[in-house]
């Protein structure tokens, strides 16, 4: 009915039902290290349904005022941007305790954030979840959740959320994902950045 911390055990046998999560694919950058996108292709398969993307440290290039974003893309088996294909976005920003939200259709690229402070008093962290990426009978969904210092040094935190739909009943399979600068900001992990930052992503079965 208990265990003996103390002691030690050897278990066998294995769990089912918790799935799991592997890691499929990661990408370092050192601080200065300065690239204006991070492009990762053919790293979506039929190996799994739904992917966990994670960023950890992520910085931009921001000149401490306003209008430096982080935004990435969806690419498909060539490793070119899926275009105007992304419905129903759906966008929460919230700024310390105001929201603002925002809705849009046929989009390119979606913003992770927005007014980012500067690269290096705001690292990016977040994760996104996607669902179905190959699957060409299906829409395929994210979900994403992203946190950095908004423009002011006030927190923020940005949701967002999205359909990726076919035009004629064709659907592009997604293949990769690209995340790049934006706005004013022209780098990622620019010259004043003193932050390791990664991309990884995990297959979840």
């Amino acid at each position: 009915t208990k265990l003996d911390l103390a002691s030690n055990y050897a278990f066998t046998g294995t769990v089912t039902g918790a799935g799991s999560l592997k890691l499929v694919h990661t990408t370092s950058l050192t601080p200065t290290s300065a690239v204006s996108s991070i492009s990762v292709t053919s790293v979506f398969t039929s190996s799994y349904n739904t992917y966990l993307i994670v960023l950890t440290d992520l910085t931009v290039n921001g000149d401490g005022t306003s209008n430096n974003n982080l935004t990435f893309k969806l690419l498909n088996s060539g490793g070119s941007p899926i275009t105007s294909q992304i419905d129903y976005i759906g966008r929460l920003h919230t700024r310390g305790g105001s929201p603002s939200d925002y809705g849009g259709g046929s989009q390119t690229s979606v913003a992770c954030a927005v007014n980012v402070y500067g690269d290096t008093a705001s690292p990016i962290c977040g994760y996104m979840w996607l669902y179905n990426p190959l699957k060409n009978d299906s829409r395929r969904n994210f979900i994403a959740h992203f946190n950095n210092l908004n423009n002011g040094a006030v927190s923020s935190r940005m949701y967002t959320q999205g359909i990726l739909m076919g035009s004629g009943g064709t659907h592009t399979a997604v293949h990769g994902i690209e995340f790049l600068a934006g706005g004013n900001a022209t780098q990622i992990n620019g010259a004043n950045s003193t932050y390791t930052s990664s991309l990884k992503i995990y297959g979840v079965s």
